[in-house]
């Protein structure tokens, strides 16, 4: 299941205004992008699993995120421990061609990997809650202009589409004998998906012809007020979700001043271990 694909359930999560998981989403993303405290940012992903639990996200895209955040958070934590500069005291793990392996850097290219996952997971709990015409109408409430909605509702609608059309090629090619999955690695390339593709462009070309021609009998671009089905006013859950995710954030952001901004719990610039 795509990390964009709208999941339709009744939780919480779901009955929450749009705007209401945007600020939500936004006031963590602060958290994780001013900060670099290792704390917090496990702080910011609990928080997020727990959203998860209540939205009843499926496990099994966070099982996705992290395989993606392990192999960028391999790079970091070797790219940082032995290229990172110390300010002042530092602790050495190793040596390597004459280059020091530094537990700081290492430290912080894990934190790294931590911010990145903290951040990745909170998209979902917008996208895998909200159906795009809420979400496109909540837009429309912070007046932004209606052609960047409509391309970005459609961008959301389109990467499960291309996931969906995939499938579908995929599976009628196995059907005429055409099974990747018994192929080696560059067979794969060669042989088995890049012929996948050129039905996958010409599918999409065909849909996005009629789209073009959908919207245009529809006089998209005419200068009209727009009206929208979607009520998105605030509730009383909603201005007490908010008040909760700003005290939490705000709380963050006293928890990473107090103990320091940067990785590990005592910030960047004071070594790991004490030599």
């Amino acid at each position: 299941m795509s990390l964009l694909t709208f999941i339709k359930k009744d939780t919480p999560v779901h009955r929450l205004n749009p705007l209401t998981k945007m600020f939500m989403i936004g006031i963590l993303w602060i958290v994780a992008f001013v900060s670099a405290n290792m704390i917090v940012m496990l702080a910011v992903l609990v928080f997020n699993i727990i959203i998860w639990f209540i939205g009843k996200i499926p496990f099994s895209n966070l099982k996705i995120l992290l395989g993606v955040v392990a192999i960028v958070g391999i790079l970091m934590i070797v790219i940082q421990g032995f290229f990172w500069h110390p300010t002042g005291e530092y602790t050495t793990l190793f040596s390597l061609l004459g280059k020091d392996f530094l537990l700081e850097g290492a430290l912080f290219g894990l934190t790294l990997a931590v911010k990145l996952l903290a951040i990745a997971s909170a998209i979902p709990i917008l996208v895998m809650t909200t159906p795009v015409s809420p979400f496109m109408a909540a837009l429309a409430a912070l007046k932004l202009p209606f052609k960047f909605i409509f391309v970005f509702g459609t961008a959301m609608r389109l990467v499960p589409l291309v996931q969906e059309v995939f499938d579908e090629i995929r599976e009628a090619q196995r059907l005429r004998g055409h099974n990747i999955t018994r192929m080696n690695l560059w067979k794969k390339i060669t042989k088995g998906y890049l012929p996948l593709f050129i039905p996958l462009l010409l599918s999409l070309l065909r849909k996005t012809n009629d789209m073009d021609i959908a919207i245009e009998s529809r006089a998209f671009g005419a200068p009209v007020k727009r009206s929208y089905l979607e009520d998105v006013s605030l509730k009383g859950r909603d201005y007490l979700t908010m008040i909760v995710v700003f005290a939490f954030g705000a709380g963050l952001m006293w928890l990473s001043s107090y103990m320091g901004w940067g990785a590990g719990v005592t910030g960047w610039m004071a070594p790991a271990v004490v030599p």
